[in-house]
This record gives structure tokens, C-alpha cells and sequence, in this order.
């Protein structure tokens, strides 16, 4: 990790902390609420965890060393080698839309780590989404730690829906630091596929073992999230086909929720 995103995420009290496994995560899952606390005079970081440039030397034949799935990422996102350049970059535009601080913290996407052997670590989408293996465990033991060193009133955890590993390393180093005063936010847009959110909180104890918050939004709230969702060039085709529907989607949910949604472990 490099000394100026210790520094940078370590220095002060925090007013809210949000906790960002990708360059995207926090602000559209909780890019309204990061602008409403930020306007408001708040002191707002977005730590962002698996930032790494990909493990791969560079030229013309890069990507060749990458899993095929982290191949497929790459041509999705129409980005080569430099591409958590690219995306960092994109973040640092949104984060600071929305008023925010932004650190980046260089741990490897699951996509392009590798087990012992050299191997892999998440080669095909089922195991992307699937149970997090030992290294990843060890992985977010180690991120523990480090979340320790901050200073904040407010910690915001990705949930979890979706599945996807790093979302849940991430949320299983935030309840093992800050236990049941961490709040969670639901993953946007992986909330949106029918039982998603319901499948998590099964697997997460059951929906009776938790609570649901609403965060109320003005106008200039949500369009500084859209704004900020905006930034994320890269992104908007493989998660939402244009930006219109980016936007749109983003309406419908903050419209349904009345706000945006978050959950509360009750134990």
C-alpha cells in the first residue's frame, strides 16, 4: 500500500466512510447519501479496496497473460493493459462530483489473483460469484487491520447481493471490525436481478436477523449520483447498455426505495 493512501484515508475523524470493493461500488450504490452528507459540511472518504493494476508486464501481447475470464472483463470494457489506470482515474472524477475524498488501496480484483500454483484464483464466473476460498479469507483477515487505523462516525459496507467474492470479503472485514454498527448498502445494480436481495439475507442469517433504514434524497442528491455514475466510462455498457437506462435505472430504484436502502445487522 502506498504511504499517501495511508495517509490519505488515516488523517482525521471521517464523517462517513464508505467502503468500495471497485471503482464503481460506492457511488452507484450509495453515491446520493456520500453527496448529501458531503453538502451538509461532512467530512466523507470513499475507500476503495481492489485497485491493483493487473499483475501483467506491458506491450502489445498483455492481456494474453490473463485468465480468459479476465480477458473477457478487459474486451467488455473496451480497455487494455492500463485499465484500473483508466478506472481510478474514473473514480477519482466521481468521488469528486460528489464531494468526497477518495482513496485507493492497491489490493488485486479477484479476476486477476492466483493461488499458490500459479493458477487462477477465480478462472470462471461461478467461482467469482461462488464461496470465497481460503486465500480470500486469509485476504480479508488482512484487510482487517488496516480498516482498524480508521477514524470514522459512520462506516458503509456493501451487503453483499450479488455474490460476488470481493463484495463479500469487504462486507465480512467490515462486520468483523465494527460489528453491528456497520450499515450496509444494497449493491447496485446486482439488488436489481429478482431474489438477489432476498438470497443474501438467507445467506446472511435471514431477513428477520436484520433491519431496513431508508436515507431520503432531494433532487440534487440523486443528479450528483447520476453525475457521478457518469464518470464511470468504462462501465456504463457492461452494466447498463447505454446511459439513459444508467439513468433511468437509477431513478426507478431511488423512486421504489424512496431514497436509498439500507440494512442494519439487529444483533
Amino acid at each position: 500500500m502506498s504511504a499517501v493512501d495511508l495517509a490519505q484515508s488515516s488523517t482525521g475523524r471521517w464523517d462517513l466512510v464508505v467502503l468500495s470493493p471497485h471503482l464503481d461500488d460506492a457511488a452507484l450504490s450509495a453515491g446520493g447519501e456520500i453527496h448529501r452528507v458531503a453538502k451538509d459540511g461532512g467530512r466523507v472518504l470513499v475507500l476503495t479496496i481492489f485497485t491493483a493494476d493487473a499483475p501483467i508486464a506491458q506491450g502489445p501481447d498483455a492481456l494474453d497473460e490473463l485468465s480468459p475470464l479476465a480477458r473477457e472483463v478487459h474486451r467488455v470494457m473496451k480497455l487494455g493493459a492500463d485499465a484500473m489506470a483508466i478506472r481510478r482515474r474514473e473514480d477519482t472524477i466521481a468521488c469528486r462530483r460528489l464531494g468526497a475524498t477518495v482513496a485507493h488501496w492497491p489490493f488485486v480484483d479477484a479476476i486477476y489473483r492466483i493461488d499458490a500454483e500459479g493458477r487462477p484464483r477465480h478462472a470462471f464466473m461461478d467461482s467469482l460469484f461462488g464461496e470465497p476460498g481460503a486465500d480470500d479469507l486469509t485476504l480479508a483477515d488482512g484487510l482487517q487491520g488496516l480498516l482498524r487505523s480508521l477514524d470514522t462516525a459512520r462506516v458503509l459496507a456493501p451487503l453483499g447481493v450479488g455474490g460476488h467474492v470481493d463484495h463479500r470479503l469487504v462486507h465480512r472485514a467490515a462486520h468483523r471490525v465494527w460489528g453491528s454498527d456497520v450499515v450496509y448498502y444494497e449493491d447496485f445494480p446486482y439488488v436489481r436481478k429478482w431474489g438477489a436481495l432476498d438470497h443474501t439475507l438467507r445467506r446472511l442469517g435471514g431477513r428477520d436477523a436484520w433491519r431496513a433504514e431508508r436515507v431520503p434524497l432531494d433532487r440534487d442528491d440523486l443528479q450528483a449520483r447520476i453525475e457521478a455514475c457518469r464518470a464511470y466510462a468504462s462501465q456504463i455498457a457492461p452494466l447498463f447498455g447505454t446511459e439513459r437506462r444508467m439513468r433511468r435505472r437509477i431513478r426507478r430504484i431511488v423512486r421504489r426505495r424512496g431514497g436509498e436502502r439500507r440494512w442494519r445487522s439487529r444483533s
